[in-house]
């Protein structure tokens, strides 16, 4: 999609909002197909943001990378 097309072409980046997810791995495409609509449609609504200008970003991060009262996930 080219930033015309979801309304980023006149609109400075700071005005563009983009969410991002960070979670352990194992969703599936599908799963993170149904996040990304789910959470646009919800900021979207929230905001009154055209959901077309919305980014989510998902990313996968090992177990061992996070940590919870000092000490791993693992």
């Amino acid at each position: 999609m080219h930033a015309d097309e979801c309304g980023l072409a006149s609109a400075r980046l700071t005005d563009v909002p983009l969410i991002q997810i960070s979670q352990t791995p194992g969703l599936s495409d599908d799963d993170k197909r149904r996040t990304i609509e789910a959470v646009t449609a919800a900021y979207a609504e929230a905001t009154g943001k055209n959901p077309a200008s919305v980014w989510v970003t998902i990313t996968e991060i090992p177990r061992a990378s996070w940590g919870v009262g000092g000490a791993p996930l693992t």
